[in-house]
């Protein structure tokens, strides 16, 4: 597939192609840094949140 574009230019169609996959990449890139992120927090924070909800169930 390489050797394709290298000797052709592209066309409407490998554009389209092209951009799809660079969309893609781009959502599955910042969904993998947002749930990299969401994990830290929730080993850092995550007993604290925890017992906070037990108290205020048991209390209610």
């Amino acid at each position: 597939m390489a050797e394709k574009f290298q000797k052709k230019k592209l066309n409407r169609e490998d554009h389209k192609k092209m951009d799809n996959a660079v969309k893609h990449a781009k959502k599955g890139g910042a969904a993998l840094i947002t749930a990299g992120i969401v994990l830290t927090a929730i080993k850092k924070n995550g007993p604290k949140i925890i017992s906070a909800a037990k108290n205020i169930i048991t209390k209610v």
